[in-house]
């Protein structure tokens, strides 16, 4: 399994001139080269300036690195992702992360934020604590069916778990 409970630490929503998400890791325990393949083949890389449906600058396919060897690393994935590539040309950018600023809160843990039902079993936590919270960031991933198929069968047979034996407070998974 490449995420456990101890792999990602938290994650951000960033709005500037694009939506991208920061995360904080334990090389420890994933590699960067760990995240990069995680990042390929999560989304369509050759789309320009969108995912989806979703069109825009600010949906454009782009890596941050905090230096040198990050960089370096980044740039061999991508030449590697274009050579596996059969279909178009590989648009990722690669740049070096600059300041990063949160987004607004309503964009904070979205896909969570519209399903009450997983909040309650949380606890209904504050903004604040949300926002932190390593636990909505992995329920977060679980309400837009985007955490790997191994986290995302644990938190359903949790969940069905709490409503066969009563409503207690979810507090991990």
């Amino acid at each position: 399994m490449l995420f456990n409970r101890h792999s990602i630490i938290s994650t951000l929503v960033l709005y500037i001139e694009i939506d991208s998400v920061q995360i904080e890791y334990d090389p420890k325990v994933i590699t960067f080269k760990q995240l990069l393949e995680v990042f390929w083949t999560s989304h369509d890389s050759r789309q320009v300036f969108g995912q989806g449906p979703d069109v825009g600058n600010q949906y454009r396919s782009i890596v941050f690195t905090n230096g040198t060897e990050e960089s370096r690393l980044a740039s061999v994935s991508k030449e590697r992702e274009q050579t596996r590539s059969k279909s178009g040309i590989v648009t990722t950018q690669i740049q070096q992360l600059g300041t990063f600023y949160p987004a607004e809160p309503d964009h904070q843990k979205f896909e969570l934020k519209r399903n009450p039902f997983l909040l309650q079993l949380m606890g209904n936590l504050p903004e604040e604590e949300l926002e932190k919270s390593s636990l909505a960031a992995k329920l977060n991933g679980y309400a837009a069916e985007l955490c790997p198929p191994r986290l995302q069968k644990r938190i359903h047979a949790k969940i069905n778990d709490i409503l066969r034996k009563g409503w207690p407070i979810l507090r991990e998974v």
